[in-house]
């Protein structure tokens, strides 16, 4: 039953969140990949870990208040002018060194 346990949170995340599943599991699995494939050959930052944590969670606290104030519709239209705005930046950044 140890699937079962990360299966049941992407479960809850793409419920909540209103989207399909491979939108959280398909980037879990590459990170998962991803890190297993340099565990070796790096150390861990811990300052990095600290900051992303210093981020995430007034970034939580916050979207917890904004989810029981917000109306979903608003919700998800937000979200979805967060992944546009989030491709578009990713495009104007990468776009430029596809092109050389």
């Amino acid at each position: 039953m140890e699937g079962a346990d990360w299966r049941a949170g992407v479960g809850f995340l793409t419920g909540f969140l209103g989207v399909g599943g491979g939108f959280l599991i398909v980037p879990a699995l590459n990170s998962a990949a991803g890190v297993l494939g340099h565990l070796g050959e790096q150390s861990v930052s811990w300052l990095i870990i600290g900051l992303l944590l210093a981020g995430g969670l007034p970034g939580l606290l916050l979207g917890t208040r904004l989810d029981q104030r917000l109306p979903v519709a608003q919700l998800r239209q937000g979200f979805a002018v967060l992944v546009i705005l989030l491709g578009a930046t990713l495009l104007a950044i990468n776009l430029p060194q596809l092109l050389v």
